[in-house]
């Protein structure tokens, strides 16, 4: 597990930002369609339609 400021292979092209926010914002950030990462999206829906 990691903690930190992101991560990723900078060999591999990969620049993984860690973000954190509360359940309202990202319910909020979620319907205003501010977010671009399918799995994203796909996590988010799945746990506010299922809470």
């Amino acid at each position: 597990m990691q903690y930190g400021k992101g991560g990723g292979l900078e060999s591999e092209g990969e620049d993984i930002e860690l973000v954190e926010m509360s359940f309202s914002e990202a319910k909020e950030k979620l319907l205003a369609g501010s977010f671009h990462d399918a799995k994203t999206i796909m996590l988010l829906q799945h746990f506010f339609l299922t809470t």
